[in-house]
């Protein structure tokens, strides 16, 4: 129960936030604000993460690595939404 309430949790609410950022308009500053917002909660959830893990490991825990794809999948997919597509 510990898990689920502080990490599983946060991970699955920084990720349905991230989901919505897709709906604001991509001139609006809020999208950017957001989308920075979330990276640097998901970092400190990261560094809050690594904390727990033990200190020598011959390989990531997989609770890091879904971490780290969470925090890289708005960036990756982010990134094309902003740019406009001209009228034709």
């Amino acid at each position: 129960m510990y898990f689920i309430f502080n990490i599983f949790l946060p991970c699955a609410l920084m990720v349905a936030l991230s989901m919505f950022s897709f709906l604001l308009h991509p001139e609006s500053g809020e999208k950017v604000s957001l989308n920075v917002t979330l990276f640097l909660s998901q970092s400190v959830m990261l560094l809050v993460l690594t904390e727990y893990m033990p200190v020598q490991s011959l390989e990531i825990p997989a609770l890091c690595e879904y971490v780290i794809n969470i925090r890289e999948c708005p960036i990756t997919t982010g990134g094309g939404t902003d740019k406009s597509v001209g009228d034709h």
